[in-house]
């Protein structure tokens, strides 16, 4: 099987091999000699189609990889922000585009993690481009998000002295015409996955935004001295803490002399605050009649245990059942 960029442009890639930036990547993983390793069928090819496929090879690592490195600091920024070690809470810190984004690729990273890091067999893992519909639109995405938000495509040029990695968009027509010519996917496949790989595309510049916003409030809360969380980051403010601040009362000067007058900001509760308190007041007046009937155990005569004992049930305290309680 042929690679999905064999359609590559030479002009176009003889100028992504002069880009500074790739020349240093392409040193890095030729150190790792592990990264290189052909399997059984693709080892007994000859050299030159060898190197042609470890080239094609590093041009996926360069596509991918910011993309992976930018989930894994989305996340890390994310556990700071909400204080939890649970991951499937993460994408709680996003919204709107980002969250979509973020889910998307916290799902597919963990699926298709030795494919994002591209281990193993070059070939194999140039080759595994086509093998689902995640990873088109990974790589899609991938090749739109090498060129700065807003950018005009026809206008990108590679900078051969840059130390930055170059844009990839030479490898998108290389990829419509591997969609176009394979037996399983077929014409017509591409326009689909060009749209949902713009999407994405779209996601994951909005969880860029938010990143960034996102940083500047875990890096200006006071660092924790009993954070339970391994990262570098210092840990933020909790959303409980942030609510009780946007519940702060306001003071608001009508002018010089006259006095000032607090006003609060009143915040909708959502169901799940309503919730919580409802079963905070139910968990409060359990305690309470547990400690009264301890109480009465231990200190209260017989006679008059027995008579509060029958009080009790006169007014006894019943938790509802609801849609909402476990």
């Amino acid at each position: 099987m042929e690679s999905p960029f064999y359609t590559m442009r030479s002009d176009d890639l003889s100028a992504i091999c002069a880009s500074a930036g790739f020349q240093v990547l392409r040193h890095y993983l030729a150190k790792d000699g592990g990264q290189s390793s052909f399997c059984h069928e693709h080892g007994s090819t000859n050299p030159v189609v060898q190197s042609i496929w470890v080239l094609h090879r590093d041009i996926l690592h360069g596509m991918t990889m910011p993309v992976v490195q930018l989930f894994t600091q989305a996340s890390a920024l994310a556990y700071a922000a909400l204080s939890t070690k649970n991951k499937h809470d993460l994408e709680l810190a996003f919204r709107g585009e980002a969250r979509s984004a973020f889910s998307w690729l916290q799902c597919f990273v963990e699926e298709e993690e030795d494919w994002c890091y591209t281990k193993g067999c070059p070939a194999c893992a140039t080759l595994n481009i086509l093998s689902t519909e995640s990873t088109i639109r990974a790589t899609l995405a991938a090749a739109q998000l090498s060129v700065p938000r807003g950018s005009n495509p026809a206008e990108c040029y590679i900078n051969p002295d840059d130390r930055s990695l170059p844009h990839f968009l030479a490898t998108i027509p290389a990829l419509q015409s591997a969609l176009t010519n394979d037996p399983f996917w077929g014409p017509g496949v591409y326009e689909h996955m060009l749209n949902r790989s713009s999407r994405l595309a779209t996601g994951i510049h909005e969880l860029i935004s938010q990143c960034s916003a996102l940083e500047a409030l875990v890096t200006s809360a006071p660092s924790s001295p009993t954070g339970g969380l391994d990262i570098d980051l210092r840990q933020g403010p909790t959303l409980r803490e942030i609510f009780a601040e946007q519940n702060a009362e306001i003071r608001v000067g009508e002018d010089a002399s006259s006095t000032r007058v607090g006003k609060e900001m009143q915040l909708k509760k959502s169901r799940m605050a309503k919730r919580q308190m409802r079963l905070r007041e139910e968990q409060k007046a359990m305690v309470a009649r547990m400690a009264w009937q301890c109480f009465s155990v231990v200190q209260l005569p017989a006679q008059q245990r027995m008579a509060l004992r029958a009080a009790g049930r006169k007014n006894v305290i019943l938790r509802r059942r609801s849609l909402t309680s476990p």
